[in-house]
């Protein structure tokens, strides 16, 4: 990581951008990227939550779309958690 984080100092210092400003953006982005897994584990919580309210019946296909759905949503975080983390790997960069 600490690389990168040279490459973002050399193309700020060329460019005239602060590398705080960049890290900034980068966790903008880690920011916004959370959100939005946070939105879609919402939306699948609800459709279960939507599923045990017994005023509808559910049948066999939309029991099987739903449990469908929150596999997809489950697996998408799992290539997340592999990942690592740029946000605390760019924080020890710059401190060292």
């Amino acid at each position: 990581m600490p690389g990168i984080l040279t490459r973002l100092g050399l193309g700020a210092r060329q460019t005239r951008i602060d590398p705080t400003t960049i890290l900034l953006q980068h966790a903008a982005h880690a920011l916004h990227s959370a959100q939005a897994r946070i939105d879609e584990l919402t939306e699948a919580l609800q459709e279960f939550v939507d599923l045990s309210d017994g005023s509808r019946p559910s049948g066999l296909p939309e029991v099987k779309r739903v449990l469908s759905r929150a596999k997809k949503a489950l697996a998408n975080g799992d290539e997340a958690v592999r990942s690592p983390n740029a946000a605390s790997s760019l924080g020890r960069a710059t401190r060292q």
